[in-house]
């Protein structure tokens, strides 16, 4: 199946937390000391609100248990007395402060921080789940940060039903295992799906009845072409074998004293794109295929072909006439 993703992870949660707290903390005086706060003791809150946040369970009783988070002295100091006192704010009733801390109710993670990353990740889930490609899968392993929550498997195996879902004993360091692994073993995956549709801007002959007019443009030579084409040499969904020659390209230059040929590569979710600057197309580098001899002028053409290497991608440029290999490169943005 492709890869999927997006920022729904355990960050995100954690983000939104701290960014409670300085609502909370924020006053008519101005912003809150956590903005003025050394890096070092906001990553030293943020670790400590991690182990906290994967440990809820949950419990029927969890409303009336409090979690502690210690605070720096300087900001505890200077905003002990603002604390909560707006006792308006939407969530208020789940912090109270203590000395040199801040509680706060663990209803406040397991149902509304949690709420938004979970429904965001479970809507991503179903679709994939019930495509008729991957309508076999019984077993879901979950592997991240997140996953150590308690919240997030049980939420996930309730929703996924009758799949089995199972977590590893150490979640968060199977991802960095399998990276470790897949290093020292990159053949283990022979083949992938590609997430992306992958092309090269480039020109070809002017139609009237397909192209628009704004993509028109003339040359030297008074020839009549259409700019800002997505060649497309791998489409999204597409399976791909790890180092296969996707199918070849000819690429010509478009002056005759050229001695090189310069592409940028984008990529889409489209599967059909048309031209590169349609929405959501991204220009992720630039394709050189060096041609120094150009005795020829526009008549030389370049044989381009993409493949899939490994994490990246990789081109051959072949010269039509001669057989040989053009020096040909990709320079990533």
């Amino acid at each position: 199946m492709m890869a999927y993703g997006g920022p729904w992870g355990g960050q995100s949660i954690n983000d939104s937390f701290f960014q409670l707290v300085r609502d909370i903390f924020i006053t008519k005086d101005g912003p809150s000391s956590l903005e003025l706060c050394k890096r070092a003791d906001l990553f030293e809150m943020e670790l400590e609100f991690e182990k906290q946040k994967v440990a809820i369970r949950r419990k029927k009783k969890r409303d009336t248990q409090w979690i502690k988070l210690s605070l720096p002295h300087d900001v505890y100091s200077k905003e002990k007395d603002k604390i909560i006192k707006d006792d308006g704010h939407k969530y208020s009733k789940y912090f109270d402060k203590t000395k040199n801390g801040l509680h706060f109710k663990p209803a406040i993670i397991s149902d509304i921080l949690f709420n938004e990353p979970m429904k965001v990740i479970l809507d991503y889930l179903q679709p994939i789940l019930n495509d008729k490609n991957t309508r076999g899968i019984e077993k879901v392993i979950l592997v991240g940060g997140l996953a150590e929550s308690h919240i997030v498997q049980t939420k996930i195996s309730e929703a996924l039903q009758p799949r089995r879902t199972q977590a590893p004993s150490n979640p968060f360091y199977a991802i960095l295992k399998g990276a470790v692994l897949y290093g020292q073993k990159p053949d283990i995956f022979d083949s992938r799906i590609s997430r992306f549709t992958y092309g090269i801007d480039t020109y070809i002959p002017f139609n009237t009845k397909k192209h628009q007019q704004e993509k028109k443009e003339i040359d030297s030579s008074g020839e009549i072409w259409c700019k800002d084409v997505f060649d497309i040499h791998v489409k999204r969904n597409q399976i791909v074998s790890l180092n296969e020659e996707l199918p070849a390209q000819v690429y010509e230059p478009f002056e005759k004293d050229q001695t090189c040929i310069t592409c940028n590569i984008y990529q889409t979710e489209s599967l059909n794109p048309m031209y590169v600057t349609d929405k959501g197309c991204k220009k992720i580098g630039s394709l050189v295929v060096e041609m120094p001899d150009h005795n020829q002028g526009t008549e030389r053409n370049a044989l381009v072909t993409m493949m899939y290497a490994r994490t990246e991608l990789r081109v051959k440029g072949i010269d039509i006439t001669t057989g040989k290999e053009f020096k040909t490169s990709i320079v990533y943005d």
